[in-house]
């Protein structure tokens, strides 16, 4: 069988975020996000359900944090919004593939140190699905060992004091930055967003998030690498971004009458719960 060349398991082994699921670290060398620019990338996944059905299920829980306000648990499933990016679109269909490849062993297998090697000079987004919490936090560690720069953040900062010096903690409120911060965490916070589309001011002291709409799209992840934890002791304690989930996003619309998009958002959510999509929907936001 043809090995992947587009990536690599460095881990496996069983969630510390949920009573021991089989979970994997997969890395992959490159991304088309306009967003973060080209940059290296973990993905981490559970090895025994599809993506897609622990995202719809909750099970994703052994690689994404309760605290996590994107997640599509129970209760926002019943809301009808639109919340967690990887539950549609181009990231889910590339997340499934993944998973498939990975079943089928089509990945090969490096450990942490030797992948490093490979990632010397290139910087590293941690965790661009799942939270660097679930495994053990020196795989990651070991990897940006010779990294041009990394970025990354986790949901599970109280549990997970080890990613301090590696991620940004991320904050759904300024209540929840405050008291992160209070614990030595630089966090990566939400900004509220009115009907207008205008977000709630910015906390002081704070810094706006380059590749944000609100920013200007100034800087690409690629090219800032300001959300790297606390270990190079960076003057720029905290980054704040207006909330941009698909939920805020449909919300925003439905206020202020504007629907051009609700048939995206509607794709959306019906391939997250698994629907047929109506004719003429696409999935691309």
């Amino acid at each position: 069988m043809r090995a992947e060349q587009s990536g690599a398991v460095v881990w496996s082994g069983r969630s510390r975020l949920d009573e021991g699921a089989p979970i994997a670290v997969l890395l992959t060398w490159t991304s088309s996000n306009v967003g973060t620019g080209p940059m290296a990338q973990t993905w981490i996944l559970r090895t025994d359900i599809h993506p897609i059905d622990a995202i719809r299920s909750g099970a994703d829980r052994a690689v994404c944090p309760e605290a996590c306000g994107l997640r599509v648990s129970a209760p926002r499933r019943a809301s009808g919004d639109p919340l967690c990016y990887a539950a549609g679109g181009r990231t889910a269909i590339g997340l499934g593939g993944m998973y498939d490849r990975l079943k089928a062993d089509r990945y090969p297998h490096l450990a942490p140190r030797e992948a490093a090697r490979r990632l010397s000079g290139l910087p590293l987004r941690i965790a661009a699905y799942g939270d660097p919490a679930a495994p053990p936090a020196s795989v990651h560690a070991e990897l940006m060992r010779w990294t041009s720069g990394h970025t990354g953040y986790t949901h599970a900062p109280m549990m997970a004091h080890g990613l301090r010096g590696l991620v940004m903690a991320s904050a759904e409120s300024a209540e929840d930055a405050s008291r992160y911060q209070a614990y030595g965490w630089r966090t990566y916070g939400v900004l509220a967003v009115n009907a207008e589309g205008q977000p709630e001011a910015m906390p002081a002291g704070g810094f706006r998030c380059p590749k944000s709409a609100e920013a200007g799209y100034r800087l690409t992840c690629s090219q800032c690498l300001v959300c790297d934890g606390t270990a190079a002791g960076r003057s720029v304690k905290n980054v704040w971004i207006a909330d941009h989930s698909p939920g805020a996003m449909l919300r925003r619309r439905r206020a202020t009458g504007d629907l051009a998009h609700e048939g995206r958002l509607m794709a959306l959510r019906r391939s997250r719960d698994g629907l047929p999509l109506a004719a003429g929907h696409t999935l691309a936001l």
